[in-house]
Order: structure tokens, then C-alpha cells, then sequence
């Protein structure tokens, strides 16, 4: 134990002498502060306290002018290459007592971000198409919206989760203490429409009627011909009427569009039925037998169909405008001819 307080007293002792003849300083080391990254040509560079000495700041690695090299704090500018290192040194005098370095690193101004084109989607998933950055990192994050990146730092990433209306993403490259760029897209996406309903078929014996489509709650319908002819008061209502249509089968279409979505439709038919033959059942006749012969007139448009009205008869072939008869009963026997089409009146 003794010897180890003489062996301390021993240094106190040598320490002091070397001071007195300007061996060691008396003061602190020299200290360059800490090393720095930036994002120009230029800096500045701190250090400590002299203490009595004289300090010096000079370039021992790359290129680079110091202002005031004889400062304890000064500007470097006109740095060249990715870094340059300096020392700040203590002098005792013209002998160097005590030196420090500090390393300035030059961060290079990142590749300009480029997010890509805005999309208008009817999904809750897509991929993006930002720039790779040559110089710096990349990095996606949600703006306004809801989104799930697979890899934040992936410029063509893809991305789920979706929110329906618009989403808003930025695409930001970073390089250090460089200023950051970012470029930003929106992401529309569609809701799914409304599945469409055209209503029921219709069967009418006349040139206009009245539809009855769903309303969506999701999208804009649209009426339109797939086949035969129809005039609509108003193509994008559900409930529209509509007019000149033609004899047959007219095939109407309801359809219900939202942005990319992939239309919903449904048809009816509307079947026009034309207005049947008027009836012509022939001459009264007066007769002493009960059979006869019919003439009713022939339909052009339409079925024929005889049936009694009084007295009684049995006819051949009731559909037959020119039936033969029997079974007639003495008196009137009154015999109806009835030309019938679809819905339209006999």
C-alpha cells in the first residue's frame, strides 16, 4: 500500500516537470468536436479552449478552405469529394503538444421522388409505381386514407387494405441531412355498384309502358335498346316511361355503372302484342236442318274461336272461321266468331 502512494506521488511529480518544460500542456487536449455530416460544401468545425496555447486547424485529409485557421471556431468551405478531415492542433511555441481530427462527410442530395401516376381503382389492393432512388433510401407512408404497405421502402410495392374514395400516399427519398423529396398520388377507389334489376318481363297491347328498375344506391343507371325499338322519357331513371316500341319482343337493358367497376345490367322484355283482326262471324242464316256451314272472316293477326251464346250447337273445329255445325236447336241459335291477340282486346 505504501509503495503505491509513492509510485502516485512519483507521476503528480514527473507530470508537473514536464509541464514546466513545455512537454506536456498544462491545460485540456485538444479536442476537433465531434465528427459531422452535411449536405453542402461548406461547415463549421468547433474546438475546445486553448488553455494558453496557440490552436491551429489545418486539412490532413482531402480538400477544403478553412477560414480562419488559427480560430477555435471557424468556416470550412470549397470542400471537394464525398469528405474531407481536419486537425486541430496546440502549440507550445512552434513544438505541437497535443492534436485532435474531426471528419466532415458530404451527404449527396437525394434522386427526385417520383410516385407514379394516380389510379382510379375498384379494388381494395394495387401496386405502385414510384422511382428506385439512385442516391438515398425511399419510403411510403399514408397521407389521408387508410393503406398497408408490403415493404415501406419498395418504390413498387403493392399495397391493401384500401379505403373506399381517395387515398392519398407519398413517396419520400432521404440521403442524410440532405433535404428530403417526396412526390405524393391519389388512389381513387370505387365502391361496387349496386347489382341491377330491370324488373319484370312485360307482355302489352300498346306502343308505350312504364319500367320499374331498381334505384342504386351505388352508381348511375342507364337505360338502353338490345333489341327491337323504344324512345325513354328519361334513360337514367329507373321508373322511366317509354313509347315507340315495336311489334314483338323488345329487349330493353337497365345497366348501373360506378367508376371502374365492372358493370351490373339486367333485361326484360317488353312483347308488344299488335291488335287482332276485327271479327266478321258472317250472314245470319235461316235454315230448316240442324247442321250448317260457318264463313266468319279469316284473322290476319290473331286466333279465331267459336263459342255458343244461345240456343246450342256442335261445332267441327271451333278455331275453323268456316266450321261445319251440328245440333242445332229450333229457333235462334246465336253464335259468337272472337278474334283474340296476346292482351289486346278481341
Amino acid at each position: 500500500m505504501k509503495l503505491f502512494r509513492w509510485f502516485v506521488i512519483f507521476i503528480l511529480m514527473l507530470n508537473i516537470q514536464l509541464s514546466a518544460e513545455g512537454i506536456i500542456p498544462s491545460g485540456g487536449v485538444a479536442d476537433a468536436g465531434l465528427d459531422q455530416n452535411i449536405c453542402s460544401n461548406s461547415a463549421t468545425v468547433n474546438g475546445n479552449d486553448p488553455s494558453g496555447f496557440t490552436s491551429l486547424w489545418i486539412v490532413v485529409n482531402g480538400t477544403a478552405t478553412i477560414n480562419d485557421p488559427n480560430a477555435t471556431s471557424t468556416t470550412i468551405s470549397d470542400i471537394v469529394g464525398s469528405s474531407v478531415t481536419l486537425a486541430y492542433q496546440f502549440f507550445d511555441g512552434i513544438d505541437l503538444v497535443s492534436s485532435d481530427e474531426v471528419i466532415i462527410t458530404i451527404d449527396e442530395n437525394p434522386t427526385i421522388a417520383d410516385a407514379g401516376t394516380d389510379q382510379t381503382i375498384c379494388a381494395t389492393n394495387a401496386t405502385l409505381s414510384a422511382n428506385s432512388p439512385t442516391i438515398g433510401t425511399g419510403l411510403w407512408t399514408v397521407i389521408f386514407g387508410t393503406a398497408t404497405f408490403s415493404n415501406v421502402n419498395l418504390a413498387n410495392t403493392s399495397v391493401s387494405g384500401l379505403s373506399i374514395g381517395n387515398i392519398v400516399l407519398r413517396w419520400t427519398i432521404s440521403n442524410g441531412t440532405c433535404t428530403d423529396s417526396f412526390d405524393e398520388i391519389t388512389i381513387q377507389v370505387d365502391e361496387n355498384l349496386t347489382i341491377a334489376d330491370a324488373g319484370a318481363d312485360q307482355i302489352i297491347c300498346a306502343t308505350s309502358a312504364s319500367l320499374s328498375a331498381n334505384s342504386p344506391t351505388i352508381g348511375t343507371g342507364l337505360w338502353t335498346v338490345i333489341s327491337g325499338t323504344a324512345i325513354f322519357d328519361n334513360s337514367t331513371s329507373p321508373t322511366s316511361g317509354v313509347s315507340g316500341l315495336s311489334e314483338g319482343n323488345n329487349v330493353l337493358r337497365w345497366t348501373i355503372s360506378n367508376g371502374t367497376c365492372t358493370d351490373s345490367f339486367d333485361e326484360i322484355t317488353i312483347q308488344l302484342d299488335e291488335n287482332p283482326t276485327n271479327a266478321d262471324a258472317g250472314v245470319d242464316q235461316t235454315i230448316c236442318s240442324t247442321n250448317a256451314s260457318l264463313s266468319a272472316n279469316s284473322p290476319t293477326i290473331g286466333t279465331g274461336l267459336w263459342t255458343v251464346i244461345s240456343g246450342s250447337a256442335i261445332f267441327d273445329n271451333a278455331t275453323s272461321p268456316t266450321s261445319g255445325i251440328s245440333g242445332l236447336s229450333v229457333g235462334n241459335n246465336v253464335l259468337r266468331w272472337t278474334i283474340s291477340n296476346g292482351t289486346c282486346t278481341d
